[in-house]
């Protein structure tokens, strides 16, 4: 619509006519106004004057939201919210904003960002944090230049935090930065450098950022520099993916960015042996000894080994079901171990055997990189979720090639499949049972060379999942497998001779004050067969409490102590580790790897034999009850009373053919009469 200007006197408008321009002034009602020529000039509507200015600021000192029109430097008062879109205008020559934080946090309840894009425009942060609050939006998008200096930028959960055509970021911290997308070389985490890009870093730490080409990724023609200290840490799949110059000095210490610690404590583990969450940077071997609860995610970050002997022992999710990451250089081994609630995303190189996942409520697997399982049970797991309700294989970073062999997959319920195949090499081998997957066993395509169904007792963890020493409340244990002897080392531990294993083994485990069992040492037959008498130590636990060693004429004696009296328990095989049981003795040597029984460089006399149980006196009621002592076997005790040792079993019902006797335990030799 055009505005025809009206004679002078109209009561709508009064104009006025200089050599620049003729300034139209709006009375009440109107509210729009175009242009037309008249004799040579040009008549425009007349600009209210906060329109030519930047956005009001909201009570923290930044603007809530609109267009920045100006250079600016704003100053915070207090932590901001923000809700809307706040811009960077376009503008040659370009704008220059600057943000001091003055410590403050601007949390993000909304979107939050700035763009850049007229040719030099800057954005200048300090002394704040960036806080994404886990939204799905982008914190910084798309600057022509950013400069940071004591940042702190997390929780972003939107993808690309800073994508800019010049970046200099200065003792800035990047923490937490997530993307769900997965692709080799797609965007980072947390930076994106383009090609034609350049960004510097320098004193800056990535900690636990997840997913994209990685935390950072720098396009073919982007350059990135690292200066002064750098630190990369529990970052998946990969910390940095693209070529890079690293000049840093070392890892950052102290404090870093706006407000948090250039490095987190390493987590420690539990009283049950593993960590309980957070960020493995170190490699190292755990075995468990009670179950363990995983009360956060627990990420291996790049080039990290980790490895979990389970011992039988199971590894519970907290409430929100936290996950095992591991970075696309790591590798992640674990063994005889039961999962339940746990969820893995997997980069890397992952082997389980012996491994059981149960109780799930979201997908179990999601693999990435490469895995292999082998003797391990998915099962009772439901996915609510499009997804695998078992394991996903998927074709990115590291081929998502997979490995199931001599498995047992049941009672399973997903949109998709129990095991599902997105572009990947997937095969089966070995024996294979699907039962009661809902709505299907697999989808995709699968490498097929499967042997038959399994048989249940074959998929179980090799330690039970609770080894408990018998006591009158608690008589005999139950086991996943068989054993061939177990007896008890003193007043200390027990060790077992396993069946299931190939060739004979040896376990050792020490016992706590509460009978619960965890595992110290395995030994077997091959490590013996290849030791060199006279007198060789096969092993030596890391504490020094068990030894295995082979005397000149092969026989075997392990040694465990000392007891709280003490005293250091011997027990020697006849031979093999599957040998007969040929003496038990008490020393005094100390800890068995240093003892003098023991040292490499003496040649002690071999433990002598066991001695005989002693018979006790009848009871006042006319009964005879044998209270069994330290070294007492159901042997030696039949010998003792000149009964046959099956009678004592039977009469006093022992399971595990008496094996399991202990010290104070009451056994019935005869009944008072009468009875």
């Amino acid at each position: 619509m055009v505005y025809t200007i009206p004679h002078a006197k109209s009561p709508l408008f009064h104009y006025s006519v200089n050599p620049l321009r003729i300034q139209l002034a709006m009375f009440e009602n109107l509210k729009k106004f175009h242009f037309i020529p008249l004799a040579g000039c040009f008549l425009s509507a007349m600009l209210p004057a906060q329109a030519q200015t930047n956005p009001p600021l909201a009570a923290c000192g930044l603007p809530a939201g609109g267009p920045i029109l100006t250079d600016v430097t704003y100053t915070l008062t207090a932590d901001c919210s923000q809700t809307s879109l706040l811009t960077i205008a376009s503008r040659n020559p370009g704008i220059t904003v600057t943000i001091h934080g003055a410590g403050h946090t601007i949390h993000v309840a909304g979107d939050f960002n700035f763009i850049s894009t007229s040719t030099n425009s800057v954005l200048n942060l300090n002394n704040l944090t960036l806080d994404g609050g886990n939204f799905s939006h982008s914190v910084l998008v798309n600057g022509e230049s950013i400069n940071t200096n004591h940042v702190t930028i997390r929780r972003n959960a939107g993808g690309v935090v800073m994508n800019a055509k010049n970046l200099s970021l200065s003792h800035t911290l990047f923490e937490s930065n997530s993307i769900n997308a997965f692709s080799i070389g797609g965007n980072g985490s947390a930076l994106l450098v383009k090609s034609g890009a350049t960004a510097t870093l320098n004193g800056v730490v990535f900690r636990n950022n997840y997913g994209g080409g990685g935390a950072v990724t720098v396009h073919g023609g982007g350059t990135l520099t690292a200066n002064g200290c750098l630190t990369l840490s529990g970052n998946a799949p990969y910390d940095i993916y693209g070529t890079w110059t690293d000049h840093s000095t070392g890892l950052c210490t102290g404090t870093i960015g706006n407000d948090g610690p250039a490095q987190l404590p390493a987590p420690q583990p539990a009283a049950c042996g593993f960590p309980e969450g957070g960020i493995l940077d170190a490699s190292a071997t755990y075995t468990l000894n009670a179950d363990c609860t995983l009360n956060a995610n627990l990420i291996l970050s790049e080039d990290v080994s980790i490895t979990v002997n389970g011992n039988g022992r199971r590894i519970s999710g907290a409430a929100d079901t936290p996950s095992i990451i591991t970075a696309a250089t790591s590798t992640l081994i674990m063994n005889d171990l039961f999962l339940n609630e746990v969820r893995f995303t997997h980069f890397g190189n992952f082997r389980a055997e012996r491994f059981v996942v149960d109780g799930l409520r979201s997908l179990a697997f999601f693999n990435m990189g490469t895995a292999s399982f082998n003797n391990v049970r998915f099962e009772n797991i439901i996915v609510p979720q499009r997804g695998a309700s078992a394991i996903i294989a998927w074709n990115a970073y590291r081929k998502g090639d997979t490995t199931l062999s001599n498995a047992v997959v049941r009672n399973t319920e997903a949109q998709r499949a129990a095991l599902w195949n997105v572009g990947s090499s997937f095969t089966l081998e070995g024996c294979i049972t699907f039962e009661n997957n809902t709505p299907a066993n697999t989808l995709g395509t699968f490498v097929d060379h499967r042997s038959g169904d399994c048989a249940a007792v074959d998929i179980e963890p090799a330690i039970p999942n609770q080894l408990i020493v018998p006591s009158p409340d608690n008589p005999a244990p139950k086991h996943s497998h068989k054993w061939e002897v177990c007896q008890r080392l003193g007043a200390i531990g027990i060790f077992c001779r396993v069946q299931k294993r190939p060739g004979p083994t040896i376990e050792v485990w020490g016992v706590t004050l509460n009978s619960q069992g965890y595992f110290i040492l395995e030994v077997r037959q091959a490590q013996v067969d290849a030791t060199r008498p006279p007198q060789a130590m096969v092993a030596c636990a890391a504490d020094g409490r068990v030894a295995v060693r082979v005397w000149a004429d092969r026989n075997v004696t392990v040694s465990m102590g000392p007891s709280p009296e003490g005293k250091t328990h011997h027990v020697t095989l006849a031979k093999r580790l599957n040998g007969e049981v040929i003496g038990t003795v008490d020393t005094h040597d100390g800890l068995p790897c240093s003892s003098a029984a023991l040292a490499t460089n003496a040649t002690p006399a071999q433990p002598a034999l066991a001695p005989w149980a002693t018979p006790q006196e009848p009871r006042a009621d006319g009964s005879l009850v044998h209270v069994v002592q330290p070294d007492d076997t159901l042997h030696s005790i039949a010998v003792a009373y000149g009964l046959d040792p099956l009678v004592i079993v039977a009469r006093n019902q022992l399971e595990g053919g008496g094996r399991w006797i202990f010290p104070g335990q009451e056994i019935l030799i005869l009944s008072a009469p009468g009875e």
